[in-house]
């Protein structure tokens, strides 16, 4: 029979030894009666009261055989035991099995004590062996984050040296390439001033003209790229907006020219101041330069196309520019020959749209080509302002040199060599801008070609007047027809007509 102490309030206990009060168990009659309440709660009754039957307390005579049927099974071996024994005591049996079942039920509470220590025990191991671990893996997490860190630095490091080698390699060889091209671009202009100077009637080496075309064509990409797109670049958002201010301050100069000398010196001078703040920057400097090159070209396909003698003050301020910054040329230069390649002689056939490109076409807003005669106003324009540049004289009224000592950018032989490169294109070639030009060339400086070259100067305008307009007599060009007008007028005794130079009057700045 299975004993559980606890379910019974009177075995709740603290003391170690919760058997031993029944050593002193008394005979009285209640002290039965409790011990009958105590094993009835211990499912013990039906034999106590067997016990009872077969013997009276304190009487150890042999008691009727009695059967409790309820407990048949488990009685059987106490009644024999019972019957054989004189001396057999119930409570003392019942106190001896209760004690020892309290035993069994201390070491099992023992057990389940230890047991429950063992346990916690090992909860708690476990648990510090947990926290070790997690210790250990944070351990070996920081170290691996470090060594990442460290890496990620090296790496960073590496990759900022290779890009500064890479950016060195760079700029060594942008450089070598930079030298190498002015090297390329000096022998092309030996070449082509040697081809200028062997140019004879009929052995113009226009094969040198192209050269020297597609030379100017490289100097706009460069600038496009080294001056124009440097200039957008993040970095150089701030000195934008600084040459922008310079920008708006020079540009109006350009329209407010006249031929009043007084004048032109004030504008002069302050362009020249305005740039010269600039120098300190190369970028900066770069930048203004292309700008006043293209203002200038801008100025000559407005104002010039429609004013003529307004070719005198341009030009002398675009030669002065040319003089005080000798960087100035570069852009200039690329500008006259992009906008009207007949500065240097060049042609080719316009019946391809990069032929017309070349030639300086425009395209109009709805994509189509400009109109002929506006085409040919605007390269006249440009090419007025060209011829009366070659043909100006460098005197003390230019700012910032010694006209004794200065060497002039535009000598009058680029006047020369650009009307014989003309005259001397092939035919199937010429069209009415060719003429028309010519016949800017003659008014803005045919007497002082007349004056440099004497004889050779007076041959070359009888071949353009008179020898070239006849060849293309049969494709009445107004320009050709023009040109020959004037050549008539010369040869019958006339003067050669000039455009009004500088005068001292003085005009207010507009």
């Amino acid at each position: 029979m299975r004993f559980t102490p606890h379910r019974n309030p009177h075995f709740q206990y603290e003391s170690d030894e919760p058997v031993s009060g029944y050593d002193s168990l008394t005979d009285t009659e209640d002290e039965i009666e409790d011990l009958g309440e105590v094993l009835d709660t211990l499912d013990l009754k039906s034999r106590f009261d067997y016990v009872r039957k077969v013997c009276h307390y304190g009487d150890a005579s042999p008691a009727p055989e009695v059967v409790d049927r309820t407990r048949e099974s488990s009685v059987e071996g106490d009644e024999a035991e019972v019957a054989t024994k004189d001396d057999f005591d119930p409570l003392r049996y019942f106190a001896d099995m209760l004690s020892d079942r309290l035993e069994q039920s201390k070491e099992r509470v023992l057990h389940v004590i230890e047991a429950e220590e063992k346990r916690k025990r090992l909860e708690e191991e476990r648990r510090k062996e947990e926290e070790r671990k997690r210790a250990e893996e944070e351990r070996r997490r920081k170290e691996e984050e470090r060594r990442r860190i460290e890496e990620e630095e090296r790496r960073k490091k590496e990759e900022a040296e290779e890009k500064r080698q890479l950016e060195l390699e760079q700029t060594r060889k942008r450089k070598e390439e930079e030298e190498r091209r002015k090297l390329e671009d000096e022998r092309r202009r030996k070449e082509a001033e040697e081809a200028a100077k062997k140019a004879e009637y009929g052995k113009t080496n226009y094969a040198a003209v192209e050269q020297q075309y597609f030379k100017y064509k490289q100097d706009i990409a460069d600038i496009k790229r080294d001056v124009v797109e440097k200039m957008k670049e993040p970095a150089n958002k701030e000195l934008k907006k600084l040459v922008g201010v310079q920008k708006r301050k020079i540009n109006p100069k350009f329209g407010q020219l006249t031929n009043s000398e007084p004048q032109w010196q004030r504008i002069m001078s302050q362009i020249h101041g305005l740039v010269t703040e600039a120098k300190g920057n190369d970028l900066a400097y770069r930048w203004l330069l292309n700008f006043m090159a293209k203002a200038i070209i801008s100025q000559a396909e407005t104002e010039v196309t429609v004013k003529p003698d307004s070719a005198v003050p341009l030009a002398k301020l675009a030669l002065n520019l040319l003089i005080v910054f000798p960087e100035f040329e570069y852009y200039l230069m690329a500008r006259f020959v992009k906008k009207c390649p007949l500065v240097i002689g060049y042609t080719c056939t316009i019946d391809t749209e990069q032929g017309r490109l070349r030639m300086g076409w425009k395209r109009k807003a709805d994509g189509k080509w400009e109109e002929d005669i506006q085409y040919d106003e605007r390269l006249s324009g440009i090419a007025t302002v060209y011829a009366v540049m070659c043909r100006l004289q460098i005197d003390a009224t230019f700012l910032g040199c010694d006209a004794a000592q200065t060497k002039h950018p535009l000598p009058i032989s680029r006047a020369w060599t650009m009307m014989s490169r003309l005259v001397n294109l092939p035919l199937e070639l010429a069209t009415s801008v060719h003429f028309a030009v010519a016949g800017m060339w003659w008014d803005s400086c045919a007497a002082q070609i007349c004056a440099a070259y004497g004889r050779q100067g007076a041959k070359l305008l009888r071949v353009t007047c008179a020898d070239w307009t006849q060849a293309v007599a049969e494709r009445k060009y107004s320009g050709a027809a023009r040109l020959r007008l004037l050549g008539e007028d010369w040869q019958r005794g006339g003067e050669l007509k000039q455009f009004k130079g500088m005068t001292s009057e003085d005009v207010p700045d507009s």
